[in-house]
């Protein structure tokens, strides 16, 4: 579904924006599948933008960081970036099992979430007092 350019060039964001891993591709195929012309046209943006900001240039990812820099503040404040930035995100703070994104538990890991999915009691103000009396 996606080319081996725009590949490349979505795996260029999270290098920039933050570390871990994308899952684009599975998100668009599957839970995301409404977002492919969009998501598309949000490339389509950043390409735009690449030629503007870096006349010649083959791609965002044959760009040095410092350009590819320049290219998304150029672009930060546009709903392209807007959906590129969500993507990002969500492969890097995501579920690790779902899809391969969150690569080793790096975006969890970088805001200092704790894997412990369990549930234990209490779970809110209702059952606050669940423990007392017990030993």
């Amino acid at each position: 579904m996606i080319t081996g350019a725009a590949l490349a060039t979505i795996n260029r964001l999270p290098v920039l924006l933050l570390p871990g891993d994308i899952f684009t591709d599975f998100l668009l195929s599957t839970v995301d599948s409404d977002q492919q012309a969009p998501f598309k046209d949000a490339l389509t943006s950043l390409h735009d933008q690449t030629a503007r900001t870096s006349p010649g240039a083959k791609s965002f990812a044959a760009l040095t960081s410092e350009q590819q820099i320049a290219v998304m503040k150029a672009m930060e404040t546009t709903p392209a970036f807007g959906m590129l930035r969500g993507f990002v995100l969500t492969g890097c703070f995501c579920d690790p099992s779902f899809g391969g994104g969150n690569k080793d538990q790096v975006g969890w890991k970088l805001i200092g979430f704790k894997d412990d999915f369990y549930f234990k009691p209490p779970f809110g103000y209702y059952d606050a007092h669940y423990n007392e009396g017990k030993s």
